[in-house]
């Protein structure tokens, strides 16, 4: 016979019940509530921009709800006129950007009860800059500025200026320039500044912007008034060394060669009557920073007097003595070095000099081409072409060294007279 359950027992089990799915109910309510936006609100009522300003073109509003526990994430920014003034939220901010003058009403909404809502009232005007006047960021007290100097180096050179009226539509600005001699010109709205970028490759030594200042009118937008600013363009710091080789690759640079020994071509050719040459341009004395090779970027200067000029069509040259008797040549149709070879009548006494000139910085950098013949000696230190392979080496005097260049057969025939000092310098 099976015992009855109490009537006691089931309503104490059933009031049990209830009382834990209330409570539950109230804590997932109050969780709710807790998680739900009752307002929205966006900390200012007012705010003016200014279109184009540096400054004031755009505005950032810190937004709150309540209750602080609810998400603010998902809220919804309209503006009335994007045209006027464009609107986002993210992250309790509202940002506000102008566009064009006139006045609009921003809204931030909960998306899932459109009722819960704040506005803010943006005014946006337009100032006609009258007067640009350029200045030193490091002196503002200092004169207006009417020249600066740039170096030519292909980067981007910032001249600062100020309005009047400030906070002026710099939108209406615009940069006129001689792309001849400038890669660029801009108005940088973000630095309130004129940024300028000049050629590498380039002669003048002198340029000018224009800072237009536009209007609209009739629709259009017309220049009314400008400014100028002087540029002067200075050389960019630089470096030029040789590297020398019997072949058109695997140059050995010299950051001091002084002299190279070459004899006269003979029936058959010998390798000690030419060399190749090419010029290195270094943007720092170590050449960490180097510029691309072109031959035609060149000057070369034979005794002083100009035989290949930069950038022209020539080839090549061939240097005579004051008896019009053609000595050697210099030939750059080779896209790595300049060619120099002896003629038949090279002869002892004979010695040039040669001159390498980056046309547009003025670097330059000199090497002396020398008979080689019986008897000769090598005069000075490692600067010579004859200069030992290992430099920082200490050597003891009569010991062998390695020569840098295979060409120079004087030392194998004994033509050259060379002892070594301790410090490696040759005589």
């Amino acid at each position: 016979m099976k015992k009855k359950k109490s009537p006691l027992k089931t309503i104490l089990i059933i009031v049990a019940s209830v009382i834990v799915v209330t409570v539950v109910g109230i804590v997932i309510f109050n969780a709710v509530q807790n998680n739900t936006i009752k307002t929205i609100n966006i900390e200012a009522a007012y705010r003016e921009l200014m279109v184009g300003s540096a400054e004031n073109r755009s505005t950032t509003i810190p937004v709150s709800v309540y209750p602080e526990t609810a998400s603010n994430e998902g809220l919804v920014a309209v503006s009335s006129n994007a045209d006027v003034a464009t609107v986002a939220y993210e992250a309790g901010n509202l940002t506000v950007n102008a566009v064009s003058e006139g006045q609009v009403t921003v809204t931030l909404l909960n998306p899932s009860k459109r009722s819960i809502y704040d506005t803010c009232i943006i005014s946006v005007k337009d100032v006609i800059i009258e007067e640009v006047i350029f200045f030193d960021p490091d002196n503002e007290d200092a004169e207006e500025l009417t020249t600066v100097s740039a170096q030519k180096d292909g980067f981007e050179h910032e001249i600062y200026f100020k309005t009047v009226p400030e906070n002026g539509n710099l939108q209406r600005l615009s940069a006129s320039f001689d792309a001849d001699v400038l890669d660029n010109a801009f108005i940088n709205i973000d630095k309130q500044c004129l940024t300028i970028v000049p050629k590498v490759k380039v002669e003048q030594m002198a340029t000018y912007v224009d800072i237009d200042m536009l209007q609209d009118i009739n629709g259009e937008e017309t220049r009314v008034d400008h400014e100028r600013i002087q540029i002067e363009l200075i050389p960019q710091e630089s470096y030029v060394r040789l590297g020398f080789s019997v072949s058109e690759s695997n140059f050995s640079y010299q950051n001091d060669a002084s002299f190279i020994y070459l004899e006269e071509t003979k029936t058959g050719g010998n390798p000690a009557s030419f060399v190749y040459i090419s010029p290195q341009l270094g943007f720092d004395k170590d050449f960490q920073r180097t510029a691309d090779l072109n031959l035609y970027d060149y000057n070369v200067y034979v005794d002083g007097e100009l035989a290949l000029k930069y950038n022209k069509a020539t080839k090549s040259y061939t240097c005579k003595d004051e008896f019009d008797v053609a000595k050697f040549t210099i030939d750059r149709t080779s896209a790595s070095a300049f060619k120099i070879m002896t003629t038949e009548d090279f002869a002892e006494t004979d010695r040039f000099l040669l001159t390498f000139e980056y046309v547009f910085t003025g670097a330059t950098t000199s090497v002396e081409i020398v008979y080689l013949s019986t008897g000769s000696e090598v005069h000075g230190t490692t600067s010579s072409y004859l200069s030992l392979e290992n430099k920082e080496q200490q050597y003891a005097k009569g010991s062998v060294g390695t020569l840098l260049f295979n060409f120079d057969k004087g030392i194998e025939r004994d033509l050259l007279n060379i002892s070594l000092k301790a410090s490696g310098s040759t005589h």
